[in-house]
């Protein structure tokens, strides 16, 4: 019920979750938690009235002889570590805890590396980023890259402050799969490679993830407490999570599942940080998907382009799915509250920046999202000018790109894509296609 790592690639449907729904009010007591029958890894998050959580877990430690593996103070208040039987009691006991959750674990939203090929961001193209002769400029806000890490000497990436969460001691990419995802984001105009959808933006590697892409809740909320508590001084607008694994919404940010992935999430975008999420490749219902499911953040699902223009015509890509297509393996919404923070993005054999400095293709809903994280990074403002999504809360720029995305497709329907709202396909909600064009005044066709 508890393992602490995933395999790179596996499935997210496999995973089970047995958390009551049962609103928690003040302690958590045992018959609104997994009973416990032996050690195990559990995330504490206490009640909002804490004066000093920091100080609070110190406490903890002394008194129960608790052994921290993470101290939370920002996304939540708490702390992470294998507890005992005995300790789970006592702090189910404990007036200040709100709730006592198993720290699941989650993954990269699975990838497939490809031969190396052609280098033309076709991706990029397709969503209005960039012509064959023009691009953007860099976006004023960073984008914190929450993954494996980022390859920090890639010549390609603008590459800012960071924070490793695995224990390895450094953010640097040992995987290659958030490496891949920052440059579809951000790599550098420089007349070699590719060139991400807001170029030169700087970006934050996060280290959450292990060398074999698996991670657990706490890692990923520790991650997530870092962005929380550097957002205004690093200038962090956006947050990409291309991960997952089991969860649902709860309709009250985590506190009725006992979620502290969903609290911290909610805690980062009520401050502001806007979170964009890959939908996963189980080509399941995204409503059993987290943090995908969450609806504070931006989903994004996978279609197929293989020419980097609208109409269709491109013909089977190299990775051998149609042009213009919703991917097969792209999870979905079936749901209309699903369907409402859901938007598709190009996640087909996209090229972006390896670990080592050179260049990869991969494919994956993993791919899709940082397509859309630099599209809001660039709404958000370019080169220190305020963009059209500047002021707007993290729910509203949300609305505003499905907007813009549906508006396109009311305008140009063939912008769009088989399985996008105007072409559904069996109740399966993949969301309008993302376009950067209504996100500045840079280029677009």
């Amino acid at each position: 019920m508890f393992p602490s790592r995933l395999p790179l690639l596996l499935s997210l449907s496999t995973l089970a979750l047995g958390l009551s729904a049962a609103a928690p009010a003040g302690a958590a007591p045992l018959d609104r938690i997994p009973e416990p029958t032996a050690p195990g890894p559990y995330i504490v998050v206490y009640e909002s009235g804490v004066a000093d959580p920091l100080e609070k877990t110190r406490g903890v430690e002394r008194r129960l002889g608790v052994r921290s593996r993470a101290r939370f103070s920002r996304a939540v208040e708490g702390f992470a570590g294998t507890l005992t039987p005995r300790q789970v009691r006592a702090l189910g006991d404990d007036p200040q805890v709100a709730y006592i959750a198993p720290d699941r674990p989650r993954s990269i939203a699975g990838s497939v590396a490809l031969r190396s090929g052609e280098t033309a961001p076709t991706g990029t193209r397709r969503i209005g980023a960039a012509t064959t002769s023009t691009t953007r400029e860099a976006a004023t806000a960073g984008v914190a890259v929450v993954d494996t890490g980022v390859d920090l000497d890639h010549p390609d990436l603008a590459v800012g402050a960071g924070r490793d969460c695995t224990g390895t001691g450094s953010a640097d990419d040992d995987n290659g799969h958030g490496t891949h995802v920052a440059g579809s984001i951000g790599a550098r105009n420089t007349g070699a490679g590719v060139v991400g959808v807001a170029p030169g933006t700087t970006i934050h590697p996060v280290k959450v993830l292990d060398a074999a892409g698996g991670g657990t809740d706490s890692e990923v909320i520790c991650g997530l407490d870092w962005v929380a508590g550097n957002a205004r001084a690093l200038r962090i607008g956006v947050a990409n999570l291309s991960l997952g694994g089991p969860g649902v919404d709860d309709g009250a940010c985590g506190a009725r599942a006992f979620d502290p992935l969903h609290a911290a999430i909610c805690k980062l975008t009520d401050g502001g940080v806007n979170v964009v999420v890959a939908a996963g490749n189980e080509n399941v219902d995204l409503g059993g998907v987290a943090p995908a499911a969450y609806p504070e953040v931006l989903t994004v699902a996978a279609m197929s382009d293989s020419d980097g223009v609208r109409g269709g015509t491109g013909g089977t890509s190299a990775c051998g799915r149609p042009d213009d297509t919703f991917a097969d393996f792209s999870n979905y919404a079936t749901a209309a509250a699903d369907a409402a923070h859901t938007i598709a993005a190009p996640g087909v054999c996209i090229t972006s920046t390896a670990r080592g400095g050179g260049y990869a293709r991969m494919s994956g809903t993993s791919m899709a999202a940082p397509h859309v994280a630099g599209i809001v990074a660039s709404c958000l403002g370019e080169a220190g000018a305020a963009g059209p999504c500047t002021g707007l809360t993290p729910g509203a720029v949300i609305a505003k790109l499905r907007g813009d995305a549906r508006d396109r497709l009311a305008r140009d329907p063939a912008s769009g894509f088989a399985g996008d709202p105007s072409r559904p396909v069996d109740g399966r909600v993949y969301g309008p296609l993302a376009w950067a064009g209504s996100a500045s005044t840079s280029p677009s066709s």
